[in-house]
């Protein structure tokens, strides 16, 4: 999933995408304008899940925006992004209507410069959007020295056997949900050769659907663990909803 932020300024937008991509990991791409941005949804399609618009221009220009994107995604059959709105100041009149108005469109709004916050916020966002799409849910424990994976069933947490040498390459993927990751990059994670890429990763689809069987259905292993052709190369993610215990 890849975020995009939509500020005039690139000396306020560039810091900003930089700040978020190192704090959760997912693609952060940039548009100066709502046309650009509009552009870059045609191209990306469903891979953009949030949104983070600052409203340079005042609150009507981004709610015009905000409608603008949900127009689009309507004709395109494509599902409407999450809206993170940032406002340089309080919001007029002050009373409160502009924030109720941009719940209504389905926005959050924040200050600007708060970074920490905005990417906490988004962070919520991407998990929120992923639970919307339908994934599967991962949930990890991290309370010992090796995290325990494991998926919801009816009665519980049902574990996903996952021995020593399949931990680092799908602790990597947990903490990075949702975003690409060269066949190089897992290779040198987890200390193996490109060439075990595929088979390290078979076993993780082999070991997720055991556990999804148990709890009685859900999308399989292939779909959580995907694995697309990209530039000549393969990338992998984990296409599921991760939840950190």
């Amino acid at each position: 999933m890849k975020i995009l932020v939509v500020d005039s300024i690139s000396a306020a937008s560039s810091p900003l995408a930089r700040g978020i991509n190192r704090a959760l990991g997912h693609e952060v791409l940039c548009a100066s304008s709502p046309r650009e941005a509009l552009r870059r949804l045609r191209t990306e399609k469903d891979r953009i899940g949030v949104i983070v618009h600052s409203l340079e221009l005042g609150p009507e220009a981004g709610l015009a925006f905000i409608q603008q994107v949900r127009e689009h995604c309507k004709i395109a059959a494509i599902r409407v992004p999450k809206f993170l709105v940032l406002s340089p100041g309080p919001l007029p009149p002050g009373d409160g209507r502009y924030e109720s108005i941009f719940r209504i469109m389905g926005a959050e709004c924040l200050l600007h410069g708060y970074e920490e916050q905005t990417c906490a916020t988004v962070c919520r966002m991407i998990f929120e959007s992923a639970c919307e799409k339908g994934r599967a849910t991962i949930v990890v424990d991290r309370s010992d020295l090796l995290p325990r994976f494991f998926t919801p069933g009816p009665v519980g947490l049902e574990p996903i056997p996952c021995g020593p040498r399949l931990i680092p390459i799908f602790n990597h993927m947990a903490v990075h949900y949702g975003t690409e990751i060269a066949t190089p990059t897992l290779a040198d994670l987890a200390d193996i050769t490109e060439a075990s890429v595929r088979v390290y990763l078979s076993r993780l689809r082999a070991r997720f659907d055991e556990a999804r069987l148990r709890v009685g259905g859900g999308i399989s292993g292939k779909e959580v663990f995907r694995t697309v052709r990209r530039d000549g190369g393969y990338v992998h993610l984990l296409n599921a909803r991760v939840k950190f215990r």
